[in-house]
């Protein structure tokens, strides 16, 4: 944990990752949110997750400004829509647990309703 300075007393913050990743372990970990995690992280591979933009612009040595390129394939975080998110519900294979559960009679969620 890093820690700021103002008017002489130290104040504690850390950084925030605004592109998160879901990792295997976690999927592993849960085992009620695996199906959703899996999800999430066929969604995530769709996403742009360049970091690091805030890099020097060079044209002070005479380069041209130059906008930064996106990987073929992907889309910013806000360029995401429902048909993504129908598309990788649907590529997820269900678990044994989740298709005994809904064939069992139990309501769907509302997020998996309105797809």
């Amino acid at each position: 944990m890093a820690a700021f300075r103002t008017n002489l007393t130290d104040g504690p913050y850390t950084i925030y990752d605004k592109l998160p990743v879901v990792n295997q372990g976690a999927i592993i970990e849960n085992k009620r949110l695996g199906h959703v995690l899996r999800v999430v992280q066929e969604l995530q591979k769709k996403r742009d997750t360049r970091k690091g933009l805030g890099r020097p612009a060079h044209t002070n040595t005479g380069a041209p400004p130059t906008k930064p390129i996106r990987a073929p394939g992907t889309v910013s975080m806000r360029g995401l829509s429902l048909k993504d998110l129908a598309e990788a519900i649907s590529t997820v294979p269900m678990t044994v647990a989740l298709k005994a559960k809904l064939s069992a009679g139990s309501r769907p969620n509302k997020m998996a309703a309105a797809v």
